[in-house]
């Protein structure tokens, strides 16, 4: 009689769980970055006579993380657009009149915080700016992106769950059938430390095989088929990602603690 090795069916059983597992939780950080691209598309317009002050605010600015773009147009630049887009060129009341300069401030932050920071240094600083912002917008974006957050943490308590379910028992069985081997051979005197270490054995292979390399597998499908290190960004250093590479060492800890206690 001899101990079935089952690596070459929990090997697979664990590929295809946490394949699962960083395939939705890619495809959540996908859907949650669409959020920021809209916002984005929110900017903060500063409008001002004076040149050398939206200059001034926009070296203060470029230092933010959260700021990821700013333009400045001169009201030269913008008296020529509105000529030529509304054919204005016989307009002596536009031609005398002196627009202001334009600043615009592309928002990536994510925190309504940053959004408001930005806005209150603003007028603070330059109490003269006009500024024309869409604070309603804004409001709405994150209020649909923190019930977003909600929903997605639920699901992903129920998916980690899930996982641990189908490779607890897995694991329970597949041990269970060994049972009769190990008791003949620890009572033949056999050594007990050989089934420690094909346990952690077990643990090992199914570790890099089963869980590195379905999140690698995930990585690459997401990444259009490219290992694009750069690509690894902070979505990947979140608190559900953690708990995904967590599981199969708690998954472990109560398999092993669980067959001890079967004895």
């Amino acid at each position: 009689m001899k101990a079935k090795n089952h690596l070459t069916i929990l090997i697979p059983l664990y590929f295809l769980v946490f394949l699962v597992v960083f395939l939705l939780l890619g495809k959540s950080y996908l859907y949650e970055n669409t959020y920021y691209h809209k916002l984005q598309e929110m900017p903060i317009l500063a409008y001002s006579q004076d040149l050398a002050k939206l200059n001034e605010l926009k070296s203060k600015l470029e230092a933010l993380p959260w700021v990821v773009g700013i333009e400045i147009k001169q009201n030269n630049e913008l008296k020529a657009n509105l000529i030529e887009k509304y054919k204005l060129v016989n307009d002596d009341i536009m031609r005398s009149t002196r627009l202001p300069n334009l600043m615009i401030i592309s928002f990536q932050g994510k925190e309504k915080g940053a959004y408001l920071q930005i806005l209150q240094q603003i007028r603070t600083d330059y109490p003269n700016f006009l500024l024309d912002y869409d604070i309603q917008g804004v409001d709405k974006l994150f209020n649909n992106l923190n019930a977003y957050k909600k929903i997605r943490n639920t699901l992903v308590w129920v998916l980690i769950s899930f996982a641990f379910m189908i490779l607890f028992y897995a694991n329970i069985y597949y041990e269970s059938c060994n049972n009769e081997y190990w008791r003949i051979y620890l009572k033949a005197g056999g050594d007990i430390s050989k089934r420690r270490k094909l346990f952690f054995k077990k643990f090992f292979f199914t570790y890099v095989f089963g869980v590195i390399l379905s999140f690698a597998t995930a990585f690459y499908l997401q990444n259009d088929r490219q290992f694009d290190i750069n690509k690894l960004d902070n979505s990947y250093t979140n608190v559900h990602y953690f708990m995904a590479f967590v599981l199969p060492f708690v998954l472990a800890i109560i398999s092993a603690l669980y067959l001890r206690k079967k004895k």
